[in-house]
């Protein structure tokens, strides 16, 4: 986990320095080990260099806690039985708990914004 100590910022300049590092630490990775990831996108994973060039690439999304609550609760109606953790209601832990990723695709990197107001969570998944 990355905890910068940036001042005189807000919640959406620290959303915007996370999602750099993220950018800057994937571009680097794709720069200097090209034969790495291409080795994993050949033998493991046939998706990775194209989702790690979607997240250089392509802006995150963001998402109010309150309407990932319910966009979380509409998709577990359509079947409970594939959710591990079912039961969500506001002031449920995201983070740990869930992967916004599904409800976006996958690929999705999601920063989830405006969360209770002792804490605020961001999620970024590939």
């Amino acid at each position: 986990m990355i905890e910068p100590e940036i001042a005189f910022t807000d919640l959406e300049g620290n959303m915007a320095n996370a999602e750099a590092f993220v950018k800057h630490v994937v571009k680097y990775a794709m720069d200097t080990c090209p034969e790495d990831l291409k080795f994993f996108n050949d033998f493991y994973d046939k998706t990775l260099l194209e989702r790690l060039t979607n997240v250089v690439e392509k802006p995150f999304g963001r998402i109010e806690y309150k309407d990932a609550i319910v966009a979380l609760q509409e998709e577990i109606k359509k079947d409970p039985s594939a959710w591990q953790f079912p039961d969500v209601e506001f002031g449920t832990d995201l983070q740990v708990r869930h992967i916004l990723s599904r409800l976006q695709g996958s690929g999705a990197r999601v920063l989830e914004v405006e969360c209770e107001k002792s804490h605020v969570t961001f999620f970024c998944g590939s």
